[in-house]
């Protein structure tokens, strides 16, 4: 017969997880993580937190007080389009954590409550695919928790995106089996994620999604588990992806419209950054072959997007013993998910990533193949916590317990046992059971492991013995690496102890501990299986005037700063224990974006795209193969450059010509002559400018003679439009060196003047004899257009919400 097991202490013990519960151990996660950004002390700054999220932030944080909108930035790379980058989340409603909240903290605080929203989320999933409140905690904190959203909270865009995955796939089940208002607020969940501006993550949720729902379709076939038609499930599908496309398009459309003229193509993989052949044992070693750079943060020397992908020693043994125990449909396919992710994340160095771009070329858009190791990062959670819910149903076990013949007669019992001692002894001898089947997994699972991380371990280990008194450095990572193969075998077996406890104890307290106890190892094992990955610095690194700059630097509309060839390399590798003395430098350098909180132009920037020939001017002006291009500066109006003496201090450049001039001789060429003639010593900015030569047969200004005028008699610069007062006793170009991207549009009046492509990148307009007053304005067609499906999507959206009446979510 089969057992019908009854265990109440065990699932008192698994019920008293609740999610308040859960929320409380989370926060406490995160305060044991980052006390100090958690107080408000402190906040991060290392790497992209510094140098991209927390500048752009600011930027959005002024326009936001402004009342504006932020299209366009002409603060970096002399001006270029600013919401359409998609991950400056301009309209990302979780923004306004950082908008109304305290800066500088409140960026800080921003990641770590999307991180207690991804536990959340986990949490949710994981409870309603098992029942189990315990294995869905331990869900929640493994997908919150692990080496990757740790390094991830410098980049609040791929945080806040990851957060959403977990409640997206759980209402998409949903939404494809009931329909109605649970396919709106799948929407409204799938478009939050798609503004928070995460391309490659959002691109792994829906495909995982896509996954799920064709293996509930399966499922319907071959089971018949539900009545809903197929065509029901695609439609639904359908419909909710189309929904979030219409409820994002503000976004989506001025995106897709600058990717469509940036330098980004579907070739711009070039394999930078991919994991390693060996890299799959950082799971099992975090160290192996990591390096530490000055702040003692550890990374690969073959990929440094990344410092770690460790998700937890306990959670890959829990993952497996899924894998091992649970022969079903979607364990199946967490698991290939899991292993599909570890070989594309090793890019050109497996054969798979090339094959896939082959049949689907838009995949060469993300650039670092490492990006996949999220794969497997986002499921083995979900795996975990099956492998925890599995222990849960012991029916499964105890087949073989039943005498043959017996089963629903009572045939095969000894006739003298009473049925209450029969009630009695099942349970008992269930748990013996269960506790023998656990020690037989975890001596397969626990004796994988132990191969593993040996198989790992040993070589190295050797080879820093062979090379003893040679290379301190070599023996000192071997070190470093033996003993974190210790911490995770040691881990490990604080988990499988953990885990023998729970099955072999009664007790309702006792129970509730010994779960704690395996929460607080799998907790325990993520923040110290490194060194810490995000250094953090006290608030006063970003506050107003801290940088003092041994020059008045330029304002908007007065010329531009360049950080030199020299200085950028030097602050691409510079580190200072020293965090404040770290930001102030950084700040007072003008490095990457960090002249966006002292408001100083500047001719380059930290940005995911570009238009596409802005870029080619870079190779012009940071070529090392070339000497540097003093007319090309000229014209981009650089008053100040980097001096090359001195670190911080700015030299001034005499010769740099105002932003708007006037009355240039135009010559008329193609993009490779243009670009060859900007870098040329005889280039006289002042007096040349190059069009395209499709230009000569329309325009009237086509050349200056000895007896044209033409003077620019004031402007006035703004952030997303320029006001420009001109005079010429001919026709004339008025060039302007900015950023050349087709939103931009000029008025006299009520009349358009067409904006020409000047000096390959840059703007020029052609004017007639006379005085005129010439308004640019940044007029974004395709931010409108999206902004209209957007907010009528929306309206209908909510109207749908108000109408329906059953639950949005309910607990099964």
């Amino acid at each position: 017969m089969t057992l019908a097991v009854n265990q109440p202490s065990a699932a008192t013990a698994d019920d008293w997880f609740t999610p308040g519960r859960f929320l409380v151990l989370m926060a406490m996660c995160l305060f044991a993580a980052f006390p100090e950004v958690v107080l408000g002390s402190h906040t991060f700054y290392y790497r992209d937190f510094g140098h991209f999220a927390y500048p752009l932030a600011h930027y959005h944080r002024e326009c936001f007080w402004r009342g504006e909108i932020p299209l366009w930035n002409p603060y970096n790379s002399c001006g270029l389009p600013h919401l359409a980058q998609w991950n400056t989340m301009c309209l990302y409603p979780g923004a306004l954590i950082y908008l109304l909240g305290p800066m500088p903290w409140a960026l800080g605080w921003f990641s770590l409550a999307h991180l207690l929203l991804a536990g959340a989320g986990a949490y949710r999933l994981a409870h309603h695919w098992t029942g189990n409140r315990f294995a869905a905690s331990v869900a929640g904190l493994a997908f919150a928790f692990n080496g990757f959203t740790l390094h991830a909270v410098m980049w609040p865009n791929n945080v806040a995106a990851l957060a959403w995955a977990p409640w997206l796939w759980l209402l998409v089940e949903r939404a494809c089996k009931e329909g109605g208002r649970t396919v709106l607020l799948a929407a409204l969940v799938g478009a939050m994620q798609m503004l928070a501006g995460a391309p490659e993550v959002i691109l792994f949720t829906w495909a995982i999604a896509a996954a799920f729902v064709l293996l509930e379709c399966l499922k319907r076939e071959t089971e018949n588990v539900s009545q809903v038609p197929l065509t029901h499930y695609a439609l639904r599908f359908t419909s909710l992806a189309l929904l979030v496309t219409l409820l994002s398009a503000a976004q989506l459309l001025p995106f897709l419209d600058l990717l469509r003229h940036s330098h980004r193509t579907a070739g711009f993989d070039d394999n930078l950054y991919a994991m390693p052949l060996w890299g799959w044992a950082n799971f099992f070693v975090p160290l192996f072959r990591m390096t530490p750079d000055r702040l003692g943060v550890f990374t690969h020397l073959d990929q440094q997007w990344t410092s770690s992908y460790y998700p937890g020693i306990g959670i890959l043994a829990l993952a497996a013993l899924a894998v091992w125990r649970r022969r079903e449909p979607r364990v199946w396919l967490l698991a290939v998910v899991a292993l599909l992710g570890v070989w594309l994340a090793m890019g050109h160095n497996a054969f798979l990533l090339d094959w896939l771009k082959a049949l689907c070329p838009p995949l060469g858009f993300i650039r670092f193949p490492i990006k996949y190791v999220l794969l497997p990062l986002m499921v083995l959670p979900f795996l975990a916590a099956m492998a925890l819910a599995e222990r849960r149903s012991p029916t499964r076990h105890v087949h073989s317990l039943a005498p043959a013949g017996g089963e629903g007669r009572g045939e095969g019992k000894n006739p003298t046992t009473t049925e209450a001692e029969t009630a009695v002894a099942e349970p008992a001898v269930a748990r013996n059971h269960s506790y023998l089947i656990a020690l037989r997994d975890f001596g397969v699972i626990g004796g994988g492991f132990l191969f593993c991380i040996y198989f790992i371990v040993e070589p190295e280990f050797r080879s820093s013995l062979h090379s003893l008194g040679a290379d301190s450095d070599s023996l000192d990572l071997a070190m470093r690496v033996t003993v974190s193969a210790c911490l995770q075998v040691f881990s490990l077996g604080l988990v499988f102890a953990a885990w023998i406890f729970i099955e072999r104890v009664t007790s309702k307290t006792a129970s509730i501990i010994a779960r704690l106890v395996l929460l607080a190892v799998i907790a325990f094992n993520i923040l110290t299986h490194a060194p810490r990955q995000n250094p953090t610095v006290i608030t006063q690194a970003y506050e107003p005037g801290v940088a003092k700059f041994s020059t008045a630097m330029p304002r908007l509309g007065e010329g531009r700063a360049m950080v030199s060839r020299e200085m950028e390399g030097f602050m691409a590798h510079a580190h200072n224990p020293d965090a404040l003395n770290y930001c102030i430098g950084a700040r007072r350098a003008l490095f990457a974006n960090w002249n966006l909180l002292d408001g100083v132009p500047k001719a380059n920037g930290f940005f995911s795209q570009f238009p596409r020939e802005l870029s080619d001017t870079w190779w012009l002006l940071y070529g090392h193969d070339r000497p540097f291009p003093e007319r090309f500066a000229d014209f981009l109006g650089i008053t100040r450059i980097s001096s090359s003496e001195t670190l911080f201090t700015w030299t001034h450049r005499t010769n740099a010509l105002p932003l708007v001039t006037a009355g240039m001789e135009p010559v008329f060429t193609d993009a490779t002559n243009t670009l060859r003639e900007l870098v040329d010593t005889g280039y006289d900015p002042a007096g040349i400018v190059f069009l395209p030569k499709e230009l000569l047969a329309i325009s009237r200004a086509t050349n200056a003679s000895a007896i044209t005028r033409a003077t620019v008699l004031s402007t006035r610069w703004a952030r997303e439009s320029l006001s420009i007062e001109v005079e010429a006793n001919a026709p004339v170009w008025v060039v302007i060196a900015q950023t050349y991207y087709h939103p931009w549009k000029a008025f006299e009046g009520e009349r358009e003047l067409p904006i020409r492509r000047a000096n390959h990148a840059f703007q020029a307009i052609e004017v007639s004899a006379g005085r005129h007053t010439i308004e640019l304005r940044y007029v974004d067609h395709a931010f409108r257009l999206g902004a209209a499906f957007s907010l009528t999507t929306l309206a209908l959206v909510l109207f749908g919400l108000l109408r329906a009446r059953r639950p949005l979510i309910t607990e099964h």
